[in-house]
């Protein structure tokens, strides 16, 4: 049978669609639910919610297509953190500006939009473009006209539109609240009927059909991202009747617009002619739909036709065909063939099966017809793709045909609003929806937020979508912006911790840094970022003696428990009370004691004197007062120790934007050595604690600082802070404490149990390659249980991910920064982390300079 191209659709209602057989239907577009490697609980629900809407709905048509991502949209969401910024910094400087200050990001953060511009432009030339996976609802809310199709004029009168408009608000309610249903518009059914005539042709290729102020309205337009106004229902005569479909190829049909430049589609729709007893789930069944994203060209739709029984008509039904069954093998008794085999089998089979309804007594049973439709510019090109869905499906195994003389139909029945065709009931499969619904057709491979700046994009995916993420936005959301980073040497942990430090500054945020690299990757970094800071303790420039870089009066808090681990001073002895006594803020005003230099000189002077005391020093035995002044002493005498005792280096400028703290030539002490037994350890063991606390000091803003802003602190090789019960107590404040202080922590290490205590704490995981197998078992379990027992994701964390394939064992750069992310919802998906689109910010982030000096 020949389809005829006449446009199905006579009048749109706000999101009903009037079609010539007299049917209503009612349509939204649905958010896809998660697809990648989360726990097993997670995918139960998936299924479930899944389950609740087939059931519920009846009858209803799936049409999955792939759609460019509009640039507009993309740029709207990467500059969204600068322009929230932007907005902050106004509102809190509205009240002391006069006149009032810019809200303008391009103007307040033009490293952001510098930034912004240059990944745009990198996105326009990616080849392929980005594109997602957008799924269409389609509900009849009616049957067919009794009288036979309706006439090209006909307008539903406004009762009509009421009454269909309350049926397709109980539908709505109908859907899980889980797919977050948005109404289409007119003009998004307009793009839905194009989309059917262009598959397979790139949509870069007709947007120059779009030029003029008044574009050609049968031309294909780009798909406007936007949901359909609550208020907004508008009235149309009805879509042009602007395709025509040649159906002189037996399998595939070749669409295309008359007196256009646009190029045809040439497309073949495959059926399902059968299904294996049993799909494995999770990991098989619930990526059937999910392979057709992995194919070349602008991607693969589908469409799934699904109509419901209930479960005494199923049995009936079931009790009617087993005893047809049986009365063919009293037939076929004595005959001996393999009919016989098939008939015990299928009685089996349906025995099974009705057990299955009998035993769930809210069990359903579904009628599905799943439709892959195939697209290429070209004939042979479309044959060669066609070809690898049928070598990909025959694998898992799942039998696809094209059939000859069908194609046409099957066009059709792609398209919301056709009356149904016979090859739709051809090739109809029955099953319960329980087992249905472990297809999840409505999911995708999402990660990271939904705005924020583009650090890479998703691998999982199949489409090249960009990856958000809104470090600066995530406290606002009450949620930890603290994240891990775990990977083998060289993976590209140091990367992407750079990356995220550009990104806050260029948003106007503040950021900490320890460099312990022999070759200075991040005083290399530091250089690319106005009026960034860098301390080297053994060659100073600055102090970081703590009474002298911070204000206020809690300062002596924070610099007691630093000192007595230097001083290796236990919690409660005399010498703890005096030093706490000492650096008290009422007796370091009256002795005139602004940092340590002068509390060495005050403390050997009460040695000699111990008149000079006052306070609760004057009550400390001699003998406590002279061995605290010793280890000041000691301490103060030691080169390696001039930038806490040095009294004429200025003090470490708080206001900066990056600030690095350069480790390189401090001695630490290894896991599980003393730390008495070499001094020189024991001082780079308290810089670290010592930084750290200026660290959190700095970075910690309170709910009436008059000027907020985002503070993070990035800690490459962990476990130098960790190995303390300060530095660990710090890393906790950041992880548990940050969200409340507007700031977070970035730790990176190359063993998981490094992060100790807080591996289960930080919500945010990048996850790199581990060659090591154990490592990477351990890497995996950090995400979840499930993810750690899956083998086959192990063995991808080891070999394929950022792999060395090159000729040195090199990664080759088209593979570089490739990982695991674990986002704040829970996703575990591949991505891939991209360099900065600027060049010289790139550079400085992966550069390595030559020697550290």
């Amino acid at each position: 049978m020949i389809v005829t191209l006449q446009q199905p659709t006579l009048a749109v209602t706000d999101n009903l669609r009037w079609t010539r057989s007299g049917v209503v239907y009612a349509e939204w577009l649905l958010a896809a639910l998660p697809n990648g490697h989360e726990e097993r609980s997670e995918k139960t629900r998936i299924d479930n919610q899944h389950r609740h809407l087939f059931s519920d709905l009846g009858t209803t048509i799936l049409t999955s297509v792939v759609a460019p991502i509009a640039i507009p949209t993309i740029a709207e969401k990467i500059t969204s953190s600068a322009r929230r910024a932007a907005h902050r910094y106004a509102a809190a400087h509205r009240a002391a500006s006069t006149p009032p200050p810019r809200s303008d990001f391009l103007t307040l953060f033009p490293d952001a939009a510098i930034e912004a511009s240059a990944r745009l432009a990198e996105i326009e030339t990616q080849d392929p473009p980005p594109a997602e996976r957008l799924h269409w609802l389609s509900v009849p809310l009616c049957g067919p006209a009794r009288g036979g199709d309706l006439p090209d004029g006909y307008q539903p009168t406004a009762k009509d539109v009421q009454a269909f408009t309350t049926l397709a608000a109980d539908t709505q309610r109908k859907i899980p609240g889980i797919f977050r249903p948005q109404r289409v518009s007119e003009h998004q059914m307009h793009w839905l009927w194009e989309r059917s005539h262009t598959r397979g042709v790139d949509y870069r290729a007709y947007l120059k059909a779009l030029n003029g102020s008044e574009p050609n309205p049968s031309a294909p337009r780009p798909f406007p991202h936007r949901a359909a106004s609550a208020h907004s229902v508008r009235r149309r005569r009805g879509f042009r009747l602007d395709g025509e479909l040649d159906p002189r190829l037996s399998r595939a049909v070749k669409v295309g617009f008359p007196d256009s430049d646009i190029p045809p589609s040439y497309q073949t729709f495959l059926l399902v002619d059968d299904y294996p007893a049993k799909l494995a789930w999770p990991g098989v069944a619930d990526q059937v739909f999910a392979l057709l994203n992995h194919f070349e060209g602008t991607g693969v739709d589908y469409t799934l036709h699904t109509w419901v029984r209930n479960r005494a008509d199923a049995l009936a039904h079931n009790a009617s065909s087993l005893k047809q069954l049986a009365e063919q093998m009293d037939e076929r008794d004595s005959e001996v063939s393999f009919a016989q085999n098939f008939l015990v089998t299928r009685g089996q089979q349906l025995a099974q099966y009705n057990t299955h309804l009998e035993a769930n007594p809210a069990e359903t049973e579904i009628h599905f017809c799943p439709i892959i439709a195939v697209s290429a510019p070209s004939y042979e090109e479309l044959r060669d793709r066609v070809q690898d869905v049928h070598r990909t499906f025959k694998d898992i195994p799942i039998k696809l045909v094209d059939p000859a003389g069908a194609q046409e139909e099957a066009w059709a029945a792609c398209q919301p609003g056709y009356a149904p065709q016979r090859v739709t009931a051809d090739y109809t499969h029955v099953t319960a929806t329980d087992n249905f619904s472990k297809f999840t057709p409505i999911t995708a491979a999402k990660i990271g937020d939904d705005a924020g700046p583009c650090i890479g994009e998703c691998r999982l995916s199949g489409f090249h979508e960009p990856v958000y993420f809104d470090l600066l936005g995530v406290t606002e959301k009450n949620k930890s912006a603290s994240f891990a980073l775990v990977g083998d040497l060289g993976s590209g942990k140091s990367v992407l911790l750079k990356v995220f430090g550009g990104l806050t500054v260029d948003h106007g945020g503040q950021v900490f840094a320890i460099d312990r690299s022999p070759m200075g990757e991040y005083v290399s970094f530091a250089e690319s970022v106005a009026n960034a800071v860098v301390i080297d303790p053994t060659n100073p420039q600055y102090t970081l003696d703590l009474l002298r870089v911070v204000p206020g009066a809690d300062v002596a808090e924070r610099i007691l428990p630093v000192l007595m681990r230097l001083f290796q001073i236990k919690s409660g002895s005399p010498e703890s009370t005096l030093l706490s006594d000492l650096i008290e803020p009422n007796y370091r005003a009256r002795h005139k004691i602004k940092g340590l230099p002068e509390l060495v000189t005050h403390t050997a002077n009460l040695v000699r004197n111990p008149s000079l005391a006052t306070g609760a020093v004057a009550d400390a035995p001699p003998a406590v007062i002279a061995k605290v002044a010793s280890q000041l002493r000691f301490w103060s005498q030691r080169t390696y120790a001039r930038v806490l005792f040095a009294n004429d280096l200025p003090p470490l400028p708080l206001d900066a934007p990056f600030v690095v703290l350069r480790t390189n030539r401090l001695s630490l002490p290894e896991e599980k050595s003393s730390l008495a037994d070499d001094p020189t350890k024991l001082f780079g063991d308290v810089i670290y604690t010592l930084f750290a606390t200026i660290a959190r000091q700095v970075l910690f803003s309170e709910p009436d600082d008059p000027n907020p802003r985002f503070g993070l602190f990035l800690l490459d090789e962990a476990r130098h802070l960790t190995r303390s019960a300060i530095g660990d107590g710090i890393i906790e404040d950041f992880v548990i404490d940050g969200r409340k202080h507007d700031c977070a922590i970035g730790l990176a290490s190359q063993d998981p149990a490094h992060f100790r205590r807080f591996t289960y704490l930080i919500p945010t995981l990048f996850l790199f390659r581990q060659v090591d197998e154990t490592l990477a078992t351990e890497e995996l379990r950090m995400a979840s249980k499930d993810a750690a027992r899956d083998r086959n994701l192990v063995k991808q964390l080891m070999t394929d991910t950022s792999p060395g394939t090159g000729e040195d064992g090199e990664t080759p750069p088209e593979r570089r920064g490739e990982c695991l992310m674990k986002d704040i919802r829970g996703r575990l998906v591949e991505i891939k982390i991209k360099l900065p689109a600027r060049g010289e910010r790139a550079a400085a982030v992966s550069t390595t300079p030559g020697a550290a000096a």
